[in-house]
């Protein structure tokens, strides 16, 4: 899978460089430019509650997009890949480059039956502290990986069924002997009824089992756990002017070790407000069980509002918040899961945007962080970027 990776990096890289704009291989395959380059100001870049670190980064980012798929055919298939090359203007120790991939295909054989699928691989850095464990400050380098799979089947006019696997594997590059890796598969299967072309009735019930690593530096082994969801929801024209998706159900989790289980109330949703032409909000919501680089498991509670207001052709301006909850349940091998502590994050930001072109585009962005956390460091974060991209 390196070989392959970047070999895939080379030839775009390579084709960035030289300056091919658009590549057209017939009808079926297409190749376009998909760069950037984002400066950044940080001012707590290990995100610790005392001896902050300031500093500039420079991240240029060379990338491309394959389209494979020929217009009125039942196969649709898009390749992106992208290479960060990150520097830090007075920590050099910390540079990185981050290679990440997306493949995301539909097929579409006939008017009844229909799947999609996805694939990622993303390289990552993150601050010890987002991976909910305490220890001496520290930038850790990270593996993610997930894959997906749906097919859909309209039994009538008025009746579909869908059946997916969600698979997501994250592993620490850097010290690994001191954080759990995480690898879960999701099976999920719903039952619709299309109540009219606009508006369906969901039901469904999704299994998912989770393998948490061992944290060997602290003689804590690995555990794994098993979660049900059983829920109900609406998916399209909710009403005139809110569209998108919501859930609510009952969830289900047990552990391999002598643990009680957790029983809680469940929620997803994806909406979308468009209050006038120009005035869009988006609110994800979601509640739901999670595994923490600490090797605990908890309870998670997280809204994200996007809000964008178009203020003329080419700017837009748009306001985000993001509020996370988390409930640990502490390591159930070492204190048999009846220790808790909480987290909690609120990011805000405002962007504006300048899209002159379809081919190019310039953000710039303010961001505010507050991390408030039992037993670990608090931490705030002022961030202010300004990002460049072409796309061609």
């Amino acid at each position: 899978m390196n070989f392959l990776r970047y070999y895939i990096y080379y030839i775009f890289l390579h084709l960035t460089l030289v300056g091919s704009s658009l590549i057209q291989v017939g009808d079926a395959i297409s190749v376009s430019v998909d760069s950037s380059a984002t400066y950044k100001y940080l001012s707590n870049i290990l995100k610790t509650e005392t001896n902050e670190l300031s500093d500039d980064t420079y991240t240029l980012t060379p990338g491309a997009i394959v389209n494979f798929g020929k217009p009125g055919t039942a196969l649709d298939l898009e390749l992106k890949s992208y290479y960060d090359i990150l520097k830090y203007q007075d920590y050099s120790d910390l540079d990185i480059n981050l290679f990440r991939i997306y493949l995301n295909g539909s097929y579409r054989p006939s008017d009844l039956t229909s799947s999609s699928f996805s694939y990622s691989n993303e390289d990552g850095q993150i601050a010890r502290s987002e991976s909910s464990t305490g220890g001496s400050p520290a930038l850790i380098e990270t593996s993610r990986e997930s894959a997906s799979f749906f097919a859909n089947y309209r039994y009538s006019p008025k009746l579909s069924f869908s059946l997916g696997a969600n698979f997501l594997e994250l592993t620490y590059l850097t010290e690994a002997d001191k954080l759990s890796a995480k690898r879960s598969i999701t099976i999920p299967f719903n039952l619709s009824y299309h109540y009219s072309n606009k508006l369906s009735v969901q039901y469904g019930v999704s299994f998912t089992d989770t393998e948490v690593g061992a944290r060997t530096a602290y003689s804590q082994p690995a555990y794994d756990t098993n979660s049900v969801y059983y829920n109900v929801g609406l998916n399209g024209t909710i009403l005139p002017k809110l569209t998108g998706q919501f859930n609510v159900g009952y969830r289900t989790l047990s552990f391999s070790t002598a643990t009680d289980d957790i029983n809680a109330l469940g929620v997803t949703s994806n909406l979308t407000w468009t209050l006038t032409p120009k005035l869009r909000t988006t609110v994800n919501f979601s509640k739901d069980f999670d595994v923490a680089g600490s090797g605990n498991t908890h309870q998670f509670t997280r809204l994200n509002l996007s809000t964008v207001y178009s203020i003329s052709t080419d700017y837009k301006l748009s306001l985000n918040f993001g509020h996370t909850a988390k409930n640990f349940r502490a390591n159930p091998l070492i204190f048999g899961g009846n220790s808790y502590r909480e987290e909690r994050l609120r990011d805000l930001s405002v962007n504006l945007h300048y899209i002159p072109s379809e081919n190019y585009s310039f953000t710039a962005g303010y961001h505010i962080y507050k991390s408030k956390a039992d037993l670990l460091d608090n931490y705030d974060l002022n961030v202010f970027r300004l990002t460049a991209k072409l796309k061609y």
